[in-house]
């Protein structure tokens, strides 16, 4: 075991090794996504909802269907996410400062919008706009049915309570200038034209 040349032998027979070459080690935090990636990330996220699957489970799916990065690349994008959403400010100070207002006044604000809901619905009943509704109803009946010479009569109906309306309101909003309107009739046949309903301006 021991001789002149052995160590030097020894030396020979077991080089020192070769310094590895320098590789650039890959990091999930320097990860950049593309934004075919980012919708594909969101598409999973919503593909595969947390309430339904554990986020093991999740982050491997959506990998899956991601073919540049990795179940570890999800998950750090995924906490990222999370992260910076939690940190927004939040947008709700004159909401809860109307709750508040409503809170404090609750029986008022309810009394108020009850009455002008009362009021609205009156008017409506009164100035026959129900009527109205009812006849164009029954006209987007006879449309999709085809029957569309049932229509004549409503479309003469329809006028007689457009002018009715309008005397209405002429008589409510006494203030407000005559309304400019013309309803065209010309569809309606002449023989159910009638004297006292003629379209004036």
């Amino acid at each position: 075991m021991s001789g002149p040349g052995y160590g030097r032998d020894a030396y020979m027979a077991f080089p020192a090794k070769a310094a590895a070459p320098h590789t650039s080690v890959y990091s999930t935090a320097t990860a950049v996504w593309s934004a075919q990636e980012l919708h594909l990330l969101h598409k999973g996220l919503t593909l595969y909802p947390a309430e339904e699957h554990d986020n093991v489970t999740r982050y491997i799916k959506i990998a899956a269907t991601i073919p540049g990065k990795c179940i570890r690349d999800v998950a750090v994008k995924v906490r990222g996410m999370r992260t910076a959403q939690e940190k927004q400010p939040d947008p709700a100070p004159k909401r809860q400062k109307l709750e508040a207002v409503r809170a404090g006044h609750p029986q008022v604000l309810s009394s108020e919008i009850i009455g002008c809901r009362a009021r609205a619905r009156q008017q409506f009943q009164q100035l026959g706009w129900g009527n109205n509704v009812n006849i164009l109803n029954a006209m987007r009946a006879n449309l999709m049915a085809g029957d569309l010479a049932n229509n004549v009569p409503l479309m003469a109906q329809f006028r007689d309570s457009c002018h009715s309306i309008f005397n209405k309101l002429h008589l409510v909003c006494s203030a407000v200038p005559p309304l400019q309107v013309k309803i065209d009739t010309s569809l309606i046949p002449p023989a159910m034209h009638h004297p006292s309903n003629q379209d004036s301006n």
